[in-house]
């Protein structure tokens, strides 16, 4: 997770997913928590991608499956 609450992940529902502001209300008892809305990401012509880190400048690391080979990747999200 960066400073910006942002957090990185991966899951069999969604794969490798990027999610904005997590932590948005959290904990202010005002009922009005914000679900975070998981961004897919993925590394172009890939056969699976596992975003592992993101930094405070929203840049992900991560790792990719092409073919027998693993890969790493550092990418910048263009949102």
């Amino acid at each position: 997770m960066d400073s910006n609450a942002d957090a990185v992940g991966w899951s069999f529902a969604v794969g490798g997913y990027f999610a904005k502001h997590i932590e948005l209300n959290e904990g202010t008892g005002d009922g009005i928590e914000v679900e975070p809305q998981p961004i897919n990401v993925a590394y172009p012509n890939a056969g699976s991608t596992y975003p592992f880190s993101v930094n405070d400048l929203r840049w992900v690391a991560g790792a990719y499956i092409s073919g027998s080979n693993t890969l790493g990747f550092i990418a910048k999200p263009n949102f």
